[in-house]
């Protein structure tokens, strides 16, 4: 059984930080890993996930979705029924989404 001595005795070899057990190290080491990034190859923007990357590459290549009252066309069905509530209805944009669902309309 091991005291309960406060002394840190493992170091992180990047920040030189110092940490009680070997477990709090291993955790504190994701911090200094690099979070992979996909990057779109149109615009180069970055992703921390392939399925969002593939999501927006359609932004570039894909709008199936049209406005019925203006006509501009979107890649996302959510991103139209959004452009239709704020723009063409006045219903005015959520301050902070705080895990509440956002109120949609649906145009079609």
């Amino acid at each position: 059984m091991t005291k309960h001595t406060g002394q840190k005795d493992y170091q992180c070899d990047v920040c030189q930080k110092r940490f009680r057990t070997k477990l709090f190290l291993f955790r504190h080491m994701d911090t200094h890993a690099p979070s992979p990034q996909y990057s779109c190859p149109v615009c180069g923007k970055l992703f921390s996930s392939p399925s969002s990357r593939n999501r927006h590459e359609k932004i570039h290549t894909e709008k199936a979705f049209k406005c019925n009252i203006c006509g501009k066309a979107f890649s996302q069905a959510d991103t139209r029924s959004s452009h239709v509530a704020h723009v063409h209805m006045n219903v005015p944009w959520p301050k902070r989404n705080r895990g509440r669902a956002v109120r949609r309309t649906n145009d079609e």
